[in-house]
């Protein structure tokens, strides 16, 4: 004679109107897997967003970093001394020097106007050129006008950082510069005529203390080699600004600074986000086990427990990553849905239990 099946229904509500604290304690589970979830997904889609913003995935490399084709088109810090391979050249004058980037300063003898309530007319170096027409009293004080030898910066042609060679933008931002006293050895004899060494300058005037209107001092600096941070995309055996990044594509910053100094505002991702998600999933899990306590079959097959306690969380999961990874959300969804259906075919189609088989057999 076969067995009347109870319906399920009646059994679910026998479970929610019988004792409360199975009821309470699979309803904090849930409630704890799902808050779980959806502040860990968000927590990483807050770190994902950011780092979208400074150019992508990002590789932390650190000091004696080396080229790879795994690591083509992500961002990457890099940290160390950079390396000057071919030398800065200002071929005007033949200075040369063992730095990434040389910047020379020209300056002229020029009037300029001091206002004291009244004009005061003062002569005095000035790295660019004063247009008199904007005095107050132009007359004697007429300037020569542009400055005959512009300032320049000169940025090395090759330089490394560990295994990578910087782009030009990226060692033209390195930060801080020192005076430098160039060897004069190498000047033209056109500019030998026409300057005069003084110290670690040149000036055209004869007398460097008795400078005349119109006189030019030019006077050069250096960055200087020292540990630099560089946060920048990786092509190859190069380091080049991202493509699409507001700020310039690259952050570089003296010392060994961590990504957290190079990106502030970049929020930290959650720690063990994979553990956090199977913590998650065990609630979950736990939760659907005291829920089925009514259906000993179910409640004992894995194909109804570990589907039923994933669909919720992957369905929340899917939501969070919408706005951020479509195709991400779509394919976490899609395990949302499969996994549902699973479960809602095994309570349709429960497990037959062992004994069964073996009675039938």
């Amino acid at each position: 004679m076969k067995r009347r099946r109870r319906d399920p229904r009646a059994r679910l509500l026998a479970f929610l109107r019988g004792a409360w604290p199975p009821r309470l304690a699979a309803l904090l589970l849930g409630v704890a897997a799902l808050a779980l979830i959806a502040a860990t997904e968000r927590g990483v889609g807050a770190h994902v967003a950011a780092l979208d913003r400074h150019g992508g995935a990002v590789r932390d490399l650190g000091a004696a970093a080396a080229p790879s084709s795994r690591l083509y088109g992500y961002m990457v810090r890099v940290t160390g001394t950079p390396q000057v391979v071919e030398l800065p050249l200002d071929a005007d004058f033949g200075v040369q020097a063992d730095t990434p980037v040389l910047i020379r300063h020209v300056a002229m003898f020029q009037w300029h106007e001091i206002n004291v309530g009244y004009p005061l007319y003062e002569q005095d170096w000035v790295n660019h050129a004063v247009d008199s027409a904007t005095f107050g009293d132009p007359r004697g004080h007429a300037n020569p006008g542009p400055l005959p030898i512009p300032p320049r910066r000169f940025i090395a042609p090759r330089v490394r950082l560990d295994g990578f060679v910087l782009d030009p933008a990226i060692i033209d931002a390195i930060p801080g510069s020192v005076p430098l006293k160039p060897d004069f050895g190498r000047l033209p004899p056109n500019l030998a005529a026409t300057f005069h060494i003084a110290g670690d300058a040149l000036v055209s005037s004869a007398d460097p203390r008795a400078p005349h209107l119109g006189d030019l001092r030019i006077r050069w600096r250096e960055v200087p080699l020292q540990p630099i941070s560089v946060f920048a995309r990786a092509e190859g055996d190069r380091l080049l600004p991202a493509r699409s990044v507001a700020a310039g594509g690259f952050v570089v910053q003296l010392g060994d600074r961590s990504l957290a100094d190079l990106l502030p505002d970049v929020p930290d991702a959650p720690a063990w986000p994979w553990a956090q998600r199977v913590l998650a999933l065990l609630l979950a899990v736990a939760a659907v086990l005291l829920v089925a306590a009514p259906w000993p079959r179910l409640r004992r097959d894995p194909l109804f427990v570990i589907p039923a306690a994933l669909a919720p969380l992957a369905l929340l999961a899917a939501i969070e990553w919408l706005r951020l990874r479509t195709g991400l959300a779509a394919g976490v969804l899609l395990l949302a849905v499969a996994t549902a259906v699973l479960a809602g075919w095994r309570v349709r189609h429960p497990a037959t239990p062992p004994d069964v088989r073996d009675a039938g057999g």
